[in-house]
């Protein structure tokens, strides 16, 4: 019905014989109605097609298995169809390499690259500097570097003016991840528009014993490990008001957290501080949850999976480690009661973004970060290693020769 013919209807639609009208309305119901089904048709058809084509892909594919086991059974009785059997267990490979190099999922992000990371003492922290630090100087980012050594004025609250001016060098910061006392004012003045803030927390009972050995409290504090397991001995006051350097003591992640050590006794104070902390971390990881924590700060930060790499070196033996009794775990814990009050906040709320992130999604990403982490550590350390036995393999030859020439001559 083109649109004069529309429109001389229209026009003489109030003059028609009421059955004339009738008619004429069925007539268009009728059309509109068979044009919907012809559309409808044609998109379930293409849909049909569609999913024909994955079924018909999927029948081929279970054809050649099938055959294949046929033809190693009649291989069994004696018939020679190896030729067969490779050629189709080859068209079978190669379509299970084009499914395994199929991406599951596509990042449509761009990196990110301005970074805040607190570093918390003693919580696999210098791990997630790593691989910040290495990421950083592969795409030429710009540090916030101490002028010496690796703290920036820790144990006073950071400060902008402990590192030049970026307007000097006409260039914004990228990543602060030296140890650093909390000054968010500061730290956000400093660094870009959009920079995230990082960090990581432990149980601070395994971190206060951890804490404890690598810094030899026993002899700054003239105490032994012993007195947490001796619910007889009540904990020295000197512990509560003296810090080692002035830096290391008890509820230490809130103290490089940046809050104030006289209030650590302020249970109110406390909660008022840890939501102050929630609005200002983009991320905080948990460091006996690291795979899921590495997964997390990849799809934070946009990265891939090599990106996140990192090796497992060093680690104190477990036999190192002082046991320790669930009433001497209680003591170190009422002993770091800000401490554990902000690792429970945020260990409750990692195990809601995980939950967020889908148990499946994380344990395929978890799956891929370990397959990952084995290769490279096989390509870095392990080549090494064989370099090392090689060389000390062929350096026990030529001492071996050189003793035999000796007693030749």
């Amino acid at each position: 019905m083109n649109r004069w013919t529309s429109r001389l209807v229209l026009r003489f639609w109030p003059t028609m014989n009421p059955k004339l009208s009738y008619l004429v309305t069925s007539l268009v119901s009728v059309f509109l109605i068979v044009v919907y089904l012809q559309q409808t048709n044609i998109q379930e058809y293409s849909r049909y097609n569609w999913f024909q084509s994955g079924n018909r892909e999927l029948l081929s594919l279970q054809n050649k298995i099938n055959n294949i086991v046929n033809y190693k059974q009649l291989s069994s009785n004696g018939t020679d169809l190896t030729t067969k059997i490779n050629t189709l267990e080859a068209q079978i490979d190669s379509t299970d390499r084009f499914t395994a190099s199929t991406p599951v999922e596509e990042q449509s992000c761009d990196p990110k690259y301005n970074i805040v990371f607190i570093k918390t003492h003693k919580c696999a922290s210098s791990t997630i500097q790593n691989i910040f630090m290495r990421n950083g100087f592969i795409n030429n980012k710009v540090f916030v570097l101490p002028a010496k050594a690796n703290y920036l004025g820790h144990p006073l609250p950071f400060s902008r003016s402990l590192v030049p001016d970026p307007k000097h060098f006409n260039h914004p910061y990228n990543i602060l991840t030296h140890h650093s006392r909390l000054n968010y004012e500061e730290m956000r003045s400093l660094m870009p528009n959009g920079t995230l803030f990082i960090t990581i927390v432990r149980d601070p009972v395994d971190l206060f014993e951890s804490m404890f050995h690598y810094y030899r409290l026993d002899k700054y504090w003239n105490i032994s490990f012993d007195i947490f397991n001796n619910h007889s001995i009540k904990i020295p006051n000197k512990l509560h008001t003296n810090r080692y350097l002035g830096k290391i003591g008890i509820n230490q992640m809130m103290f490089d957290l940046g809050m104030n050590v006289i209030d650590f006794t302020k249970p109110f104070t406390i909660k008022k501080y840890i939501d102050k902390l929630d609005t200002i971390f983009d991320l905080v990881m948990v460091s006996e949850r690291m795979d899921q924590s590495l997964v997390l700060l990849k799809n934070l930060l946009c990265w891939s999976t090599d990106d996140i790499i990192a090796f497992k070196l060093n680690a104190r033996q477990k036999t190192a480690k002082s046991g320790l009794t669930e009433m001497s775990k209680y003591r170190l814990r009422d002993m770091n009661w800000a401490d554990h009050q902000l690792y429970k906040h945020f260990s409750q709320k990692f195990s809601l973004m995980v939950k967020a992130f889908g148990s499946q999604r994380m344990k395929q990403e978890v799956n891929e970060l370990h397959y990952r982490t084995k290769q490279w550590f096989n390509y870095c350390v392990g080549n090494d290693s064989i370099h090392r036995n090689n060389n000390n393999n062929s350096n026990n030859n030529n001492e071996t020769n050189n003793n035999n020439n000796s007693l030749k001559s």
